[in-house]
């Protein structure tokens, strides 16, 4: 399981593909008020985001899937994805090694769409700092963790409410289909208190003042968005005072 610690690009531009109409620095926003649509004289869209040493990208809130897009990721002149074809709108969160420096002083978002004519879209884009759980206990002991058995895997999922408007004889006459994101609660077990008290202290300023990406697996399609983040009181453990079990609740946008 990763999930994004922080988001440090400090600047953005569209270097391909522009569109006067929108406003870069929107894309950086982790709300979904506001979009950036590219422009139609090209097939290029590239985003630069001015960002040192940062070990992931997130994309969300975007149709790159249902326009038929490839993505590349170029980190600071080295291409770490190359042409990554989603197959639908979900958020999208690459894990891309740490660089610095290099002709091209960002990382850049590359994406080419099948036709210039094309409106690739886009919400919210991100880059910066990762956890896994993963942490040292005060006797050296390296504890990797993930999440619990019964976690619910949102990215599988579509949030669907429905409610039917019936008639006098209770037959239905319309039935109204609405979206939802998905309540969620994440609990991690057997946790370094060293970590707990220290780096998760520190995370979790950013968690609740902001949407993060978060993704299951190695798998790049098993991203969401978390957001209303709430952390829960953490416990001992019940064997040794090395450990700390900790629990989150949060609501997660999956794109579906």
């Amino acid at each position: 399981m990763i999930l994004a610690i922080s988001q440090l690009a400090t600047a953005i531009n569209v270097s391909t593909g522009s569109n006067p109409s929108f406003t870069a620095s929107d894309l950086l926003d982790y709300t979904f008020d506001t979009v950036y649509g590219s422009g139609t004289s090209t097939t290029g869209f590239n985003i630069d985001l001015t960002a040192q040493n940062t070990t992931y990208v997130g994309i969300a809130g975007h149709n790159l899937g249902s326009l038929g897009c490839t993505i590349s990721i170029i980190n600071h002149d080295t291409t770490d994805i190359t042409s990554f074809a989603p197959s639908d709108d979900r958020p999208i969160m690459f894990v891309i090694p740490e660089r610095t420096g290099g002709t091209n002083n960002f990382v850049r978002i590359e994406i080419t769409k099948p036709n210039s004519a094309d409106v690739a879209i886009i919400s919210h884009v991100a880059t910066g700092l990762t956890t896994d759980f993963t942490s040292t206990t005060v006797n050296g002991q390296e504890i990797i963790k993930s999440y619990q058995a019964g976690y619910n895997k949102v990215p599988m999922n579509r949030g669907i409410k429905s409610r039917a408007v019936l008639n006098e004889s209770a037959a239905p006459t319309a039935t109204l289909i609405q979206t939802v994101s998905q309540k969620l609660n994440l609990n991690i077990k057997d946790v370094a208190t060293s970590f707990v008290q220290n780096e998760l202290v520190e995370y979790q300023l950013f968690w609740t003042l902001n949407g993060f990406f978060m993704r299951n697996d190695d798998d790049v399609t098993q991203t969401y968005v978390a957001m209303q983040f709430i952390p829960i009181m953490p416990k001992a453990h019940a064997q040794t005072r090395n450990l700390t079990n900790v629990s989150y609740n949060f609501l997660a946008y999956n794109g579906l």
